[in-house]
């Protein structure tokens, strides 16, 4: 198999990481340059798009894993919200308003609604504290919050957050994003309803790979986002090179 990758991040070390496994088990991978790139257009030639919202128009009219506008719904969290809800998905309470009562509090208000790594997040504890927002989500009392890693309709690795004993002193336990200590480990034991999730909510965004984080309350799982260049370990590497080699390798 050879596949050509397209990432929104040249210097991408996810994306060098695939690439690695992908060697390593037998199969070519080559980056696409965003300048100067020497690639051309075919429907015999696959491309994985990493991310991007925005492809240039030779890999365009190329056979896509992850097509731009379902990575550019993605990205935008409110539009996936919508898409996802109507395809019932199960979600934590949102609005673009601030339409909760006080029985609903904590409300996480985002500011941005494209922001990775917990940009423009604030956190209101009651009413007093909600801040102008382009979205507004329930806080879930989670006890877990997991990282599905999703391909072509099936789950292919699953992560679980935790804290690292190095994090920030006084970093957030709630707020569970890298610069607050946060990271991963393999996860064997995952509930069904949180796998379930995971795959609902890449179909429904029309996306072929996602990284979905889903948080559980010991009864429901609730998506939070669908991550269309999820970072990989050479673990979630090696999976996800298994995977298309899976699909794609015929």
């Amino acid at each position: 198999m050879k596949l050509f990758i397209y990432s929104y991040d040249e210097k991408s070390e996810s994306v060098d990481k695939l690439k690695a496994a992908l060697k390593e088990k037998g199969h070519e991978a080559l980056s696409i340059k965003h300048q100067g790139s020497a690639f051309k257009k075919g429907r015999d030639k696959r491309v994985l798009n990493w991310g991007s919202s925005n492809l240039p128009r030779e890999v365009r009219l190329s056979s896509v894993i992850n097509p731009e506008q379902a990575v550019h719904t993605a990205i935008d969290k409110i539009e996936a919200f919508r898409i996802m809800g109507k395809n019932l998905v199960s979600l934590p309470l949102w609005d673009t308003e601030n339409s909760f009562s006080q029985q609903q509090y904590p409300i996480i208000c985002r500011t941005k609604v494209k922001g990775a790594d917990g940009a423009g997040i604030v956190i209101a504890n009651k009413p007093e504290e909600i801040v102008d927002a382009r979205l507004y989500t329930q806080l879930v009392a989670s006890t877990h919050e997991y990282r599905v890693n999703v391909s072509h309709g099936e789950v292919f690795a699953t992560q679980v957050k935790h804290q690292k004993k190095d994090a920030p002193k006084g970093a957030s336990t709630v707020i569970r994003t890298s610069a607050n200590g946060w990271g991963f480990d393999v996860a064997d034991k995952v509930p069904a309803k949180v796998k379930e999730q995971a795959i609902a909510a890449v179909k429904a965004l029309g996306l072929d790979i996602g990284g979905v984080d889903v948080v559980w309350d010991g009864l429901q799982a609730y998506v939070l986002e669908v991550n269309t260049a999820p970072q990989l370990t050479p673990y979630t590497a090696g999976k996800l090179a298994e995977s298309l080699i899976k699909q794609y390798n015929r």
